[in-house]
């Protein structure tokens, strides 16, 4: 089962509670920092940058680099106002990769750690989904009359189905199962099993 974990630098004696501090600080290490949309915009914003001083410079020491044909912007220009229709297409374009880039980089990502409850509120521990899932699947198969289980993570809910026979019965003790293996494993925050059953 992989895990990581991370200190921290509040210290109490007190366990940590639902919702309390520890388990805000736990949801904050394992969440996704969004290193792929930052590294393209910053790419973005650089090549940008680079070229619009290269040709500024250039020019103004005599010898301007055609990075662009200023000739045909500057009639371009000279020809659509700021109401023509390509005008605002352009400018709308760029307004929404703006607030697109500000969208990336504001909304936390997916963690790829589900962060635990732990004794200790100064040490964190996170478990990858696939492992949460992997712990339900295997308080099922443990269970007579299940004979496969598998299970996938959505969201906060472990989504597990069974092979066997028994219909609603199974359902139920199946995921009275897995709802315990789950919930001693304390995730932040609680995750709740549902089961279906192919016979």
């Amino acid at each position: 089962m992989a895990t990581h974990a991370g200190r921290v630098s509040h210290r109490s004696a007190s366990p940590p509670k639902v919702g309390g501090a520890a388990d805000r600080k736990a949801t904050r290490t394992f969440r996704s920092r969004r290193v792929l949309p930052a590294l393209v915009a910053a790419l973005l914003l650089t090549a940008a940058g680079a070229a619009a001083a290269t040709q500024v410079i250039s020019t103004l020491i005599g010898r301007p680099v055609r990075i662009a044909d200023q000739g045909r912007l500057t009639t371009w220009a000279a020809t659509h106002g700021w109401d023509h229709w390509q005008t605002l297409a352009i400018a709308g374009g760029l307004t929404l990769l703006g607030a697109l880039l500000l969208w990336a980089g504001l909304l936390p990502g997916r963690a790829k750690l589900v962060p635990l409850h732990g004794e200790d509120r100064d040490l964190l521990v996170g478990v990858a989904r696939r492992d949460l899932a992997n712990a339900a699947a295997d308080a099922a198969e443990s269970l007579l009359g299940v004979g496969k289980a598998g299970a996938h993570v959505k969201g906060r809910r472990i989504l597990l189905t069974v092979r066997g026979a028994g219909g609603p019965a199974l359902a139920e003790r199946v995921r009275d199962a897995a709802q315990r293996r789950i919930d001693e494993m304390a995730p932040v925050p609680p995750h709740t099993v549902s089961v279906r059953v192919k016979e």
